[in-house]
């Protein structure tokens, strides 16, 4: 699933894209550390975008960003969050697995957080059940 988001976000290539992503604090959800980090960026997004271009593909660009950016719940234990925007359409997700903090603009989403996320192992427990004791 994970991997699949990845990919497509990997895909998306316009003239201008911004990539935002924010490392967020899995032990303590709902801290306002996590959203102002995350605003901050979104501001330093729209002060970039503004500084490498200023017309209305731009400014459709920083509306869809904005929009993608409000729908995202920060505080559901996610390990961060990337925002992908270009003038046609943007995306905002939770991902599984650490990211640092950066704001990107190019043609594609493609920053080494993301392609990173796709080497990054699944976690996943495992028990084994046997006729002895093992500790774990």
């Amino acid at each position: 699933m994970i991997r699949e988001l990845v990919d497509r976000l990997l895909k998306v290539d316009s003239d201008l894209v911004v990539t935002v992503t924010a490392p967020l604090d899995r032990r303590r959800p709902h801290n306002d550390e996590d959203r102002i980090r995350f605003r901050n960026l979104l501001i330093d997004a729209h002060h970039r975008v503004l500084a490498v271009r200023d017309d209305q593909r731009a400014r459709a660009l920083l509306d869809h960003m904005d929009a993608a950016a409000a729908d995202v719940e920060l505080g559901a234990g996610a390990h961060g969050v990337v925002v992908v925007a270009t003038s046609e359409m943007a995306e905002a997700h939770l991902l599984p697995f650490p990211v640092s903090e950066a704001v990107a603009l190019g043609t594609t989403a493609a920053t080494r957080s993301l392609v990173q996320g796709l080497a990054h192992p699944a976690l996943s427990r495992a028990c084994s059940v046997g006729p002895r004791d093992a500790p774990l």
